[in-house]
């Protein structure tokens, strides 16, 4: 019975952290904080003109006009 428990304990562990790796912040953050300089944790088109103007309707994949920290993450680890 301990050896179930201790294995449970371990994996449900190893699980958490794999999440929590998982959400660190991207090594492109500071980037990002750079670009957002109205720091609203969004990249608007004028935003991004100065750094990567070709870029932002590829990172925007949602359409909505802004760029988010996940949005320019999924870019990067895509393009990688």
């Amino acid at each position: 019975m301990r050896k179930i428990v201790a294995l449970l304990f371990i994996a449900v562990f190893a699980s958490g952290c794999a999440a929590a790796s998982f959400n660190q912040p991207g090594t492109r953050d500071p980037e990002f904080a750079k670009m957002d300089s109205d720091q609203n944790a969004f990249l608007s088109r004028a935003e991004m003109q100065a750094y990567q103007p070709d870029e932002f309707s590829k990172m925007d994949t949602d359409n909505d006009g802004l760029v988010s920290k996940n949005e320019y993450r999924t870019y990067y680890n895509s393009s990688n």
